[in-house]
Order: structure tokens, then C-alpha cells, then sequence
């Protein structure tokens, strides 16, 4: 019953952080109309909602008598996450300026994303979830290389997203050893992505 609660009380300050950010960001592009900012936020929310359906909260509080809505979101929020977040992470790398090696797979990369969501409605979800985690394998890799570049190039901003991405990448590590049996369960680890998520964003 304690755990229970310690997870309830975790989750909800989860959803509380990323909403604060979500809202934060979305008045900074108000203010300032720079692009970046609303793929953020579209990033964010995304990320949001997959992790939330992961959880099984979306289900249980938003959707709760759409089972197939419930089966797609998945698929869905994880591909608008990669979309995104490839947005994001081109224009913030100046990567369409600078054009580094690498720079030809970013079309192709949310090119996929995009024709992943329109054809989730119709292909199984097996195949959909499957194409999606190899799409997001790609997408991080390519993400990292070009942080990588950029950052030897000298672009000083590469340095946050460095530092945000492996904050990132580290929650999902943890949890994917937790899940492997190579460390042992507890909250934390249970947890990793969640809280590796939240200090990405902030």
C-alpha cells in the first residue's frame, strides 16, 4: 500500500513537471515565435502522453472504454515523439544550416515517423510497434552523432543538448538493465525513464 502511494505521489509529480514545461514553453514561443520552442512543446507533450499509455494512466483516466484508441497511442505518441523531437533537435543543432555528415537522414527519419502515424489505423500493431522502436533507435543514434559533431565543431549550445540527452538516454539505460534483471527493481529504477524525462526537459 506504501509503494502504491509512493508511485501515485511520483507519477503525479511527473505529470505536474511536464506540464509546467509544456505551458512554460508554449509562452515562449507566444512571446518570442521562434519555431524551436513550439516543436518542443510538441515534443514534450508527445513524450508525455506515450509514457503516460506505457504506464497504463491515459487508459485508466482518459480513455478508459476506448481499448482500441488505447492500442494505437502507443504507436502513435512514440512517432510524433520521434518526429518531434528530430524537428527540435535539427533546429536547435543548426543542422540544416551547417549541414554536417549525417544531415541526409534527417528527412528520411521524419519522413517515416510521418507515414508510420498516417498508416497506424491500418497496420497491426505488431508491426507498427516494432517498426517504431527500430525508427527510434535510428533516431537516437543520429541524434547523438550529430550533438557529437556539432559539439567538436565548436557550437557551444550542443553542449546542453549533450548534457540533456544523456540525462535521457541514462533513465532508459537503467531501466532497460531493471528490466534485463542486471540491477535490482526498486522505485528509482522502476521509474528511471520517468525521471531521466523530466530532467531532459527542464
Amino acid at each position: 500500500m506504501e509503494t502504491d502511494q509512493k508511485v501515485v505521489q511520483g507519477l503525479g509529480m511527473y505529470y505536474g513537471a511536464m506540464v509546467i514545461m509544456i505551458l512554460y514553453n508554449f509562452f515562449v514561443y507566444l512571446s518570442v515565435r521562434e519555431r524551436n520552442y513550439l516543436y518542443y512543446v510538441f515534443y514534450v507533450t508527445s513524450m508525455t502522453v506515450f509514457l503516460t499509455s506505457l504506464y497504463g494512466n491515459s487508459y485508466q483516466f482518459l480513455w478508459p472504454r476506448s481499448v482500441w484508441w488505447n492500442d494505437q497511442v502507443l504507436v502513435v505518441s512514440l512517432n510524433f515523439t520521434i518526429f518531434f523531437g528530430l524537428l527540435f533537435t535539427g533546429g536547435f543543432l543548426k543542422i540544416t544550416q551547417s549541414r554536417p555528415r549525417g544531415y541526409w537522414l534527417f528527412v528520411p527519419l521524419i519522413t517515416v515517423a510521418a507515414m508510420i502515424v498516417l498508416c497506424s489505423y491500418q497496420i497491426p500493431y505488431r508491426v507498427g510497434i516494432k517498426s517504431t522502436i527500430v525508427l527510434a533507435v535510428i533516431g537516437i543514434i543520429w541524434a547523438t552523432v550529430m550533438a557529437i559533431t556539432r559539439l567538436l565543431s565548436g557550437y557551444h549550445p550542443a553542449r546542453i543538448y549533450t548534457l540533456a540527452w544523456i540525462t535521457m538516454l541514462g533513465g532508459g539505460m537503467i531501466l532497460a538493465l531493471n528490466k534485463f534483471g542486471l540491477v535490482p527493481r526498486s522505485f528509482l529504477t522502476e521509474n528511471a525513464t520517468l525521471y531521466g524525462s523530466v530532467l531532459e526537459v527542464v
